[in-house]
Protein backbone atom coordinates (compact mmCIF):
# COMPACT_ATOMS: atom_id res chain seq x y z
CA UNK A 1 0.00 0.00 0.00
CA UNK A 2 2.56 2.07 1.11
CA UNK A 3 5.60 1.40 -2.24
CA UNK A 4 3.04 3.08 -4.51
CA UNK A 5 3.62 6.97 -1.97
CA UNK A 6 7.52 5.97 -1.81
CA UNK A 7 8.14 5.65 -5.61
CA UNK A 8 5.77 8.52 -6.32
CA UNK A 9 7.67 10.45 -3.83
CA UNK A 10 10.87 9.87 -4.87
CA UNK A 11 9.59 11.15 -8.18
CA UNK A 12 8.48 14.21 -6.80
CA UNK A 13 10.78 15.14 -4.30
CA UNK A 14 13.71 13.00 -5.31
CA UNK A 15 15.21 9.88 -3.72
CA UNK A 16 17.13 11.56 -1.04
CA UNK A 17 14.62 13.27 0.82
CA UNK A 18 12.34 10.86 0.48
CA UNK A 19 15.31 8.44 2.28
CA UNK A 20 15.44 11.25 4.71
CA UNK A 21 11.81 11.11 5.73
CA UNK A 22 12.29 7.40 5.95
CA UNK A 23 15.36 7.51 7.40
CA UNK A 24 13.44 9.65 10.39
CA UNK A 25 11.03 7.68 10.43
CA UNK A 26 13.37 4.91 11.51
CA UNK A 27 11.90 2.64 8.46
CA UNK A 28 14.15 1.16 6.06
CA UNK A 29 12.68 1.43 2.06
CA UNK A 30 13.41 -2.40 1.35
CA UNK A 31 10.74 -2.77 3.83
CA UNK A 32 8.39 -0.80 2.16
CA UNK A 33 9.14 -2.70 -1.64
CA UNK A 34 7.88 -5.92 0.05
CA UNK A 35 4.05 -6.00 -0.45
CA UNK A 36 3.87 -8.84 2.16
CA UNK A 37 4.58 -6.27 4.76
CA UNK A 38 2.32 -3.90 6.91
CA UNK A 39 2.72 -0.12 7.74
CA UNK A 40 0.10 1.59 10.28
CA UNK A 41 -2.41 3.96 9.34
CA UNK A 42 -0.03 6.28 11.83
CA UNK A 43 2.62 5.72 9.87
CA UNK A 44 0.98 6.75 6.55
CA UNK A 45 0.05 9.90 8.48
CA UNK A 46 3.43 11.24 9.03
CA UNK A 47 4.93 9.90 6.35
CA UNK A 48 2.38 12.31 4.37
CA UNK A 49 3.20 15.04 7.06
CA UNK A 50 6.54 14.85 6.36
CA UNK A 51 6.10 15.24 2.47
CA UNK A 52 4.03 17.86 2.76
CA UNK A 53 6.92 19.73 4.54
CA UNK A 54 8.02 19.22 0.77
CA UNK A 55 5.21 19.27 -2.03
CA UNK A 56 1.47 18.63 -2.60
CA UNK A 57 0.21 15.30 -0.37
CA UNK A 58 -2.99 15.63 -2.59
CA UNK A 59 -0.93 15.35 -6.05
CA UNK A 60 1.36 12.84 -4.31
CA UNK A 61 -1.82 10.66 -3.42
CA UNK A 62 -3.22 10.87 -6.46
CA UNK A 63 0.07 9.55 -8.37
CA UNK A 64 0.34 6.72 -5.93
CA UNK A 65 -3.23 5.66 -6.89
CA UNK A 66 -1.95 5.27 -10.49
CA UNK A 67 0.98 3.88 -9.16
CA UNK A 68 -0.50 1.14 -7.82
CA UNK A 69 -1.14 -0.25 -10.94
CA UNK A 70 1.66 -0.52 -12.60
CA UNK A 71 4.16 -3.09 -13.54
CA UNK A 72 6.59 -2.41 -11.25
CA UNK A 73 4.45 -2.22 -8.29
CA UNK A 74 1.71 -5.20 -8.90
CA UNK A 75 3.98 -7.34 -10.81
CA UNK A 76 2.78 -10.40 -12.22
CA UNK A 77 -0.69 -9.51 -11.45
CA UNK A 78 -0.53 -6.68 -14.24
CA UNK A 79 -0.13 -8.84 -16.84
CA UNK A 80 -3.47 -10.98 -15.43
CA UNK A 81 -5.46 -7.82 -15.17
CA UNK A 82 -4.42 -6.45 -18.82
CA UNK A 83 -5.05 -9.38 -20.30
CA UNK A 84 -7.00 -12.39 -18.75
CA UNK A 85 -9.93 -10.57 -16.36
CA UNK A 86 -13.04 -8.44 -17.43
CA UNK A 87 -13.51 -4.98 -14.70
CA UNK A 88 -16.92 -7.52 -13.91
CA UNK A 89 -14.85 -10.11 -12.68
CA UNK A 90 -12.19 -7.84 -11.20
CA UNK A 91 -14.02 -5.94 -8.76
CA UNK A 92 -15.73 -9.34 -7.84
CA UNK A 93 -12.24 -10.97 -6.83
CA UNK A 94 -11.08 -7.57 -5.49
CA UNK A 95 -14.36 -7.75 -2.50
CA UNK A 96 -12.96 -10.97 -1.55
CA UNK A 97 -9.19 -10.29 -1.77
CA UNK A 98 -9.39 -6.88 0.02
CA UNK A 99 -9.70 -8.01 3.25
CA UNK A 100 -5.99 -9.44 3.22
CA UNK A 101 -4.34 -7.07 1.70
CA UNK A 102 -5.78 -4.01 3.40
CA UNK A 103 -6.56 -4.44 7.14
CA UNK A 104 -7.74 -0.57 7.96
CA UNK A 105 -10.64 -0.48 5.16
CA UNK A 106 -13.80 -2.71 4.37
CA UNK A 107 -14.86 -3.11 0.67
CA UNK A 108 -18.66 -3.98 -0.44
CA UNK A 109 -19.41 -4.58 -4.32
CA UNK A 110 -22.96 -3.00 -3.98
CA UNK A 111 -23.26 -3.36 -7.90
CA UNK A 112 -21.80 -4.75 -11.09
CA UNK A 113 -23.16 -4.32 -14.29
CA UNK A 114 -21.64 -4.76 -17.77
CA UNK A 115 -19.25 -1.24 -17.25
CA UNK A 116 -20.21 -0.20 -14.20
CA UNK A 117 -19.60 -1.00 -10.72
CA UNK A 118 -21.16 0.63 -7.62
CA UNK A 119 -18.25 0.11 -4.49
CA UNK A 120 -18.93 1.00 -0.76
CA UNK A 121 -15.15 1.32 0.66
CA UNK A 122 -15.53 1.72 4.24
CA UNK A 123 -13.20 1.73 7.58
CA UNK A 124 -12.35 -1.56 9.62
CA UNK A 125 -12.15 0.47 12.43
CA UNK A 126 -13.58 4.99 12.47
CA UNK A 127 -10.10 5.37 14.42
CA UNK A 128 -8.28 4.00 10.87
CA UNK A 129 -9.37 6.54 9.28
CA UNK A 130 -6.37 8.56 7.41
CA UNK A 131 -5.30 12.45 8.95
CA UNK A 132 -5.28 13.27 5.34
CA UNK A 133 -8.26 13.71 3.22
CA UNK A 134 -6.33 13.18 0.14
CA UNK A 135 -6.54 9.08 0.53
CA UNK A 136 -10.10 9.53 -1.59
CA UNK A 137 -7.86 10.97 -4.50
CA UNK A 138 -5.62 7.84 -3.88
CA UNK A 139 -8.79 5.54 -3.86
CA UNK A 140 -10.63 7.29 -6.62
CA UNK A 141 -7.15 7.22 -9.11
CA UNK A 142 -6.31 3.54 -8.33
CA UNK A 143 -10.15 2.59 -9.06
CA UNK A 144 -9.30 4.51 -12.51
CA UNK A 145 -6.23 2.88 -13.74
CA UNK A 146 -7.74 -0.51 -12.57
CA UNK A 147 -10.46 -0.12 -15.26
CA UNK A 148 -7.92 1.89 -17.22
CA UNK A 149 -5.39 -1.76 -16.78
CA UNK A 150 -8.29 -3.62 -17.73
CA UNK A 151 -9.79 -1.71 -20.85
CA UNK A 152 -7.27 1.20 -21.98
CA UNK A 153 -9.54 3.46 -21.16
CA UNK A 154 -9.14 5.64 -17.55
CA UNK A 155 -12.29 4.22 -15.52
CA UNK A 156 -14.56 7.60 -14.22
CA UNK A 157 -15.59 7.72 -10.60
CA UNK A 158 -18.34 9.69 -9.22
CA UNK A 159 -18.48 9.84 -5.29
CA UNK A 160 -21.86 9.55 -3.42
CA UNK A 161 -20.62 9.59 -0.55
CA UNK A 162 -17.44 9.98 1.71
CA UNK A 163 -16.69 9.03 5.08
CA UNK A 164 -14.43 12.57 5.56
CA UNK A 165 -18.18 13.83 5.34
CA UNK A 166 -19.19 11.41 8.09
CA UNK A 167 -20.58 8.84 5.75
CA UNK A 168 -19.78 5.29 6.94
CA UNK A 169 -18.40 4.69 3.49
CA UNK A 170 -17.49 5.85 0.35
CA UNK A 171 -19.60 5.12 -2.38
Amino acid sequence: IIYPYVLESEAMIGQLKTEEILTQMGMPRSYLAKQSNWISVEFLNEFLDRFSKHSDVSELSKRAGIRAMKKDVIGLNYYLLKHLVTPEVAFRAFEKLTPKFNRSRTYRLLECKRGRAKVAVGLANKALLPKHPSSCENWKANFESYIQLMTGRVGKVEKSACCYKGDPTCI
